[in-house]
């Protein structure tokens, strides 16, 4: 995935997926999961491997990383 278009998965409704009558997605999906990770006190990242899918493109990774328990405002 180019570079530009890595930190653009995350706009709110940027989309490159669209259904049999090519309607365009609602481009929320990774925004919504970025938000919810941060707020949680993780992250999401964006890892592009060379391998290609049963359909021959090149696939995309998203990781999301949650901690065991968020911390309070007291440590705790």
């Amino acid at each position: 995935m180019p570079e530009r278009k890595r930190e653009m998965v995350f706009t709110p409704g940027y989309t490159t997926k669209y259904d049999e009558k090519g309607q365009p997605s609602t481009g929320m999906g990774l925004f919504y999961v970025r938000e919810v990770a941060e707020s949680l006190g993780g992250t999401i990242e964006l890892a592009q491997n060379n391998e290609k899918n049963n359909t021959g493109k090149i696939q995309t990774t998203f990781r999301v990383i949650l901690p065991l328990r968020k911390l309070t405002e007291k440590g705790r």
